[in-house]
């Protein structure tokens, strides 16, 4: 059995989730990743934005998180509490058009 201590879940009684990671562990992860790590603690309000900012990708890779907020909340760390219904936004890096194929 692998422990992975990012994926540390904990609901109390009266719907409060304690977060197991802080903002910058989840910087330049996969949006997708990160939304699943954040439904592992509980939360249910998760909403993947894509910020439309890249030209070429070669300084940010594409798809990958500039940001989360919980709550309003973007420098949380490990450890602080929030309720399971909480607002939380994942911002990832996009390219600002469908790259178009040069190859034709």
């Amino acid at each position: 059995m692998i422990f992975l201590p990012i994926l540390f879940l904990c609901i109390d009684s009266i719907g409060k989730v304690t977060v197991g990671c802080s903002y910058k562990s989840l910087r330049d992860k996969n949006y997708e990743d990160v939304v699943d790590i954040l439904e592992g603690y509980g939360f249910s309000d998760i909403e993947a934005i894509a910020q439309k900012d890249l030209v070429t990708g070669w300084i940010d890779e594409e798809f990958s998180v500039d940001y989360v907020s919980i709550d309003g909340d973007d420098k949380f760390q490990k450890g602080d509490t929030f309720d399971k219904d909480a607002v939380v936004k994942v911002y990832y890096h996009s390219f600002k058009e469908d790259k178009k194929d040069t190859n034709k």
